[in-house]
C-alpha cells in the first residue's frame, strides 16, 4: 500500500496532535464531513468525491480473493476512530446477515454492481435474534447507501459475473461484529467474529 505519513490537521485547534496515515487526500474531506453531520454531510461529500474520481486508484483496494471478499484499512482518526476501508468482491461473494457493533455506516459502490438485503431485528433472548427480511436493492456505481443503528442489520453482496468494489466508512473502531446464523422459523443464532484485514 502507498502510504505517506504526515501531519494532517483538520483545524487550529489539533493542528499539533491530528496525524494520519494518508493514502489519498479525500480522507481529509470525509473527516470533515463526517464530524460535520452524519448522514446528510458524509452523504453529499461521497457522492462528490465518488462523481470526481477520487476513489479511481486500484491502490485503493486490495486484490480479490476466491474464499472471501477482501478488506484494506485505508485511514482511521486516533481521535474519533472513524475509519475508511476499501473492499473487493469477486463474482458472486456476499457477507452474511450481520450488524456493525452499534457503529453507523456508509458505502460508496466504486466498480461492479452490489446488492443489500435489510433486516429488521423484532425480538432477541438467550443469544437468539428475530428478524423480519426487508427489501432487496441493487446499487449501481456511484451509489451511497448508509447504516445507522437501530437498522444496522444487513447482507450486502456482489451479485454480478465481475469484480466489483466498494469503498465504506465507519463511525468507529470496527474490529468486531456479529454474524447471524439461520435457526428454527425467523430466528437466528448470533456469533461474534473477529474482523481482519487482508493486508
Amino acid at each position: 500500500m502507498r502510504c505517506v505519513r504526515k501531519s494532517l490537521p483538520l483545524s487550529d485547534d489539533n493542528a499539533d496532535n491530528y496525524e494520519v496515515t494518508v493514502v489519498e487526500p479525500f480522507v481529509t474531506a470525509i473527516a470533515r464531513a463526517a464530524a460535520e453531520d452524519f448522514p446528510c454531510a458524509l452523504t453529499a461529500e461521497l457522492t462528490r468525491l465518488s462523481a470526481s474520481g477520487a476513489f479511481a486508484d486500484a491502490a485503493l483496494f486490495p486484490a480479490p480473493c476466491a474464499d472471501h471478499y477482501t478488506r484494506r484499512l485505508l485511514w482511521q482518526d486516533p481521535a474519533s476512530a472513524v475509519m475508511v476501508i476499501g473492499f473487493t468482491w469477486a463474482a458472486g461473494q456476499t457477507t452474511p446477515l450481520h450488524d456493525h457493533a452499534g457503529f453507523w455506516g456508509a458505502e460508496v459502490v466504486v466498480s461492479g454492481t452490489m446488492e443489500e438485503t435489510v433486516y429488521e431485528l423484532n425480538d432477541r433472548g438467550d443469544g437468539r435474534y428475530r428478524f423480519a427480511r426487508g427489501p432487496t436493492h441493487t446499487s449501481p456505481k456511484g451509489a451511497i447507501g448508509v447504516i445507522a443503528p437501530p437498522r444496522e442489520y444487513h447482507v450486502f453482496g456482489n451479485p454480478g459475473s465481475d469484480v466489483a468494489h466498494t469503498l465504506h466508512v465507519y463511525g468507529g473502531d470496527l474490529v468486531r461484529c456479529q454474524f447471524f446464523n439461520p435457526d428454527a422459523g425467523d430466528w437466528w443464532l448470533a456469533q461474534t467474529v473477529d474482523l481482519a484485514y487482508d493486508d
